[in-house]
Formats: structure tokens, sequence, C-alpha cells
């Protein structure tokens, strides 16, 4: 099943969505309770703005002519009441004094009261400023105008209209904004936690496994890029810890390469340098025994030849440059005349060797030289350890698209653990009975890395005290039949 990835850059930009919302609602929460409790506030600023606007306004009109009688003045009076109103304005011309001459609406006003109101207007302006004007009182403002080249005052009153102010909304104009972005980053702080404390887990593992712990493991969380990041880190921590086992498997077995044919050497060598000493030395008791002598010694030196032989294949097989003649053969022919050569030497060794092989041509790409040789290993492998006397037999057969050839022989003693390491470089499974002269330990590995070259397979099985190597190679699509 495959697991969704949700990217971390899409999820720190939902904690960021998310914490704005949550900010804000918290926010209109708290606003909501404190309007509650504060409640709404009258505002009259807007309607003695407007009133005092259209005084000043009706003052300009008024200076720009000289009239003559207040009949005059009525058309402007109305003007201006029609534009305003909202605010039931009302005109009263006096004398100068304390007498009224003129009120466009009948309301019986004294010149005590417009005073009073005026006074009340100037102290709401004083005292609280053109800002907001919360407490109410009359609107009153004189005018002096010029009728019949006289002075006169007119007085110009209204009622100012409540602008019910809600202050939370207010308060959230000049708080809201700094309150909101304080409560985002926090709550952006809370959600992200858990990824920053992950993110620092991932950083000391990582100086973990860089100070030498290899078996330091990050624990995974979540399906994201920070969980794909500790996969990776656990996954090259487990490639660096088999590559340094690797490599300390390859040093050790270097170091038995070079302790095994140290020793398998040094024997021969020792009979070698024994022999030569002795008819150096002239103590021999007669020609014949020195010619045995050098026969013996000649015996040992092809010993140590065939080893180092067998020494430099197994380098060269070892090398991952190593290229092969490979050519076209049928396999069937190969195999009869590999028996054919091994079948006297068998006999003098009191075995029987036979082969069952298809009627059927197959034909593979090998390199001769290279694959006689892994036969060949294999065929003295047989010899050496087969229980005398007894039938080696040699099969060839087709399984499906490939050529597998069988070679089995009896054999006893051989436990379960010692055909795991048949294929080992330098092990003998039976070293009793192994001749150190004839088995150096390193032919069947060399056959196997010989087939794995040539990108076959061999195996071994052991039943019924038979030991069956079964190589397996690729045949040609263009067989003969």
């Amino acid at each position: 099943m495959k697991v969704k990835v949700l990217g971390i850059q899409l999820k720190f930009a939902a904690a960021m969505i998310l914490s704005l919302l949550l900010s804000f609602v918290l926010l209109c929460i708290s606003t909501g309770i404190y309007s509650f409790c504060s409640g709404n506030i009258h505002n009259y600023n807007y309607s003695f703005s407007r009133l005092r606007y259209a005084s000043e306004a009706l003052s300009c009109d008024l200076n720009k002519d000289n009239f003559k009688s207040i009949e005059d003045l009525k058309p402007i009076f109305q003007k201006y009441e029609k534009q305003y109103y909202l605010f039931k304005m009302n005109f009263i011309v006096t004398d100068g004094g304390d007498r009224v001459l003129y009120e466009f609406k009948k309301v019986s006003s004294s010149v005590n009261f417009l005073k009073k109101a005026n006074e009340d207007t100037m102290r709401a302006y004083l005292d609280q400023g053109n800002d907001r004007i919360t407490q109410y009182c009359d609107f009153s403002y004189a005018i002096p105008i010029k009728m019949d080249n006289r002075i006169y005052m007119l007085w110009i009153t209204g009622i100012p209209y409540n602008a019910v102010m809600d202050t939370s909304f207010n308060w959230i104009n000049k708080k809201g904004f700094v309150i909101m972005l304080c409560l985002s980053v926090f709550i952006f702080y809370i959600i992200t936690l858990s990824k920053m404390k992950y993110i620092k887990k991932i950083c000391r593992g990582l100086n973990e496994i860089a100070g030498g712990k290899l078996d330091f493991r990050i624990e995974k969380k979540g399906h994201d890029e920070l969980s794909k990041i500790a996969s990776n880190v656990n996954y090259m921590a487990d490639k660096i810890q088999d590559k340094i086992k690797r490599e300390e498997e390859m040093q050790r077995s270097k170091n038995e390469l070079v302790t095994n044919v140290a020793h398998d050497i040094r024997s021969p060598l020792t009979s070698i340098i024994g022999f030569l000493e002795i008819i150096d030395r002239n103590q021999y008791k007669s020609r014949e025994e020195k010619s045995k002598f050098l026969s013996i010694a000649l015996k040992k030196a092809r010993v140590i030849k065939k080893l180092t032989d067998n020494l430099f294949m197994f380098t060269k097989l070892e090398s991952p440059h190593i290229k092969l003649n490979l050519s076209s053969i049928c396999i069937n022919d190969l195999i009869c005349q590999v028996v054919d050569e091994f079948s006297n030497v068998f006999e003098k060794n009191n075995l029987q060797l036979t082969d069952s092989i298809t009627p059927e041509n197959m034909m593979v790409q090998v390199d001769m030289d290279m694959f006689l040789r892994a036969l060949n290993n294999l065929l003295y492998n047989a010899l050496e350890y087969s229980v005398k006397p007894s039938e080696v037999k040699v099969s060839l057969y087709r399984e499906g698209h490939r050529a597998a050839i069988y070679i089995s022989n009896s054999c006893d003693n051989l436990e379960e653990r010692d055909v795991k390491m048949l294929f080992e470089r330098f092990y003998r499974a039976d070293r009793a009975r192994s001749n150190p002269d004839n088995n150096s330990g390193l032919g069947l590995s060399i056959a196997r890395s010989i087939i794995e070259h040539h990108g076959g397979s061999i195996t071994s099985n052991y039943k019924d005290s038979r030991i069956c190597f079964k190589i397996s190679m690729a045949a040609e699509k263009n067989d003969i039949g």
C-alpha cells in the first residue's frame, strides 16, 4: 500500500493558516466579552461637526449681501433647514440684546437660553475636543449679520442626534491587529513545536552516526520529508555498516588467504629444501636414492607451482575487470570430450565415470579455457573425495532455457555445515582424507567464480551419501535440435 506523503511545506502553510484562524476566533471571543462588559457609548461628534459646518457656511452666505429685511433671509433659512433636516435647525434673529425679533420655528426661545446653549456647545468642544463628544447638549451658534445698515445677531440652533458607537469595534481597530499577530506567532510556535523537536532529534542522530555509532537509528514519525530524511539516514547507516562489515570480512579473508598460502607452501618447500640439502652434502646412499630424492623434490615443486597457479587464477577471478573470450560451443560435445579424457584416470583410482547426456544439442556462450578449468576442478574434486570403489556420474539436461550439468559422487562423513562451506577458499571437508599435495582448497572456489563470471550458477546438494554439484548456464535460443 502506497503511503500518501504530505509535504512539510504544506504542513507549515496549514499551520500558519490554522494559527491565524484560531487567533482571530480567540480575538473575537475576547472582544465579545469586552463589549458585553463595557457596553456601548454615545457619540455626538458627527452631529456637532455637521451643525458647525452648516453654521459657518450660512455665515458666509449672509455676509455676501446687505439684506433689507428679515423677509430676504427666509429663503436662505428654508434652504439650510431643508438641507440639514436631520438636525431640526432653527434660526432666531435678535436685536443684539435680549429682544427676539424673529423665529424661523415658533418655539419661544429666550436669549438667555440661546446664550447658555452656546456656552454648553463651546464647553463640549473645549472639554472633550472634536474627536469624540459623548455628553448630550443643545447646539447653539451666534452669527452677527448686517441688515438695513444695522447689526443684528442670528442664532442658529439644532438638536444633535445620537450615533451609538461599539467600543469593542474601536478597540479591535486600534489593538486587534497587534494582538492577533502575537496570538498567531504563539499558536504557530505551539503547532510546529513537535516538528522542530523532530528536526533536532534527526540532527542528534546524525551526530551520533557521524561519531561512529552506526547501530544508532532515528525513529520514523509521520509521512513527510522529515520522515524521509530519517529513513534515508537509517538506510545510509545500514549501508555504511554493511560496507564496513564487508571490508572487515575482506581483510579477514586476505589474512586467511596469506596464512593458508604460507601454510600450504611451507610444507612442500620444507621437503624440497631437506632433500636438496641431503643431495648437496652427498648424504645419499646410492645413485638410486639420489634419483628418488630429486624425483620427490620435483614433485613437491610441482605442487607449489599448482598452488601458485590456483592462487593466481583465484586472484584474477576476484578482479571486477576480468574479460572472457566468449565463443558459442555445443555443450554436449564438450561434456563427452571431458568424460573421455578423465575415464582412464578414474579407472586407475578404482572409480567408474559414467555420463547421461541429452540427445538435444545445446549451444552456450563460454570462455573455453575457463569453463574447462571449472569442469576439471569439479572432476578432480570427485576423484579426490569419492568413496572407492564407486560411481561418478556426469549428466546434461535441458531445463527450460538453460543447460544443467550435474556431477555427483559418493562420499561419507560429510555434514550439513560442510556442504555450505564447500565453495569457500582453502576449505577442505575432510582434511584427514585430503592430500595437501593434490588439493589446495581453491578448486571449488575457482569453479564457482568461473561459472558466475559466465552468468551461470553452481550449487551443491548432499543426499543419501552422495554429493551432487549442479551447473546452470543460459542456452542460446537458436539451439540445434
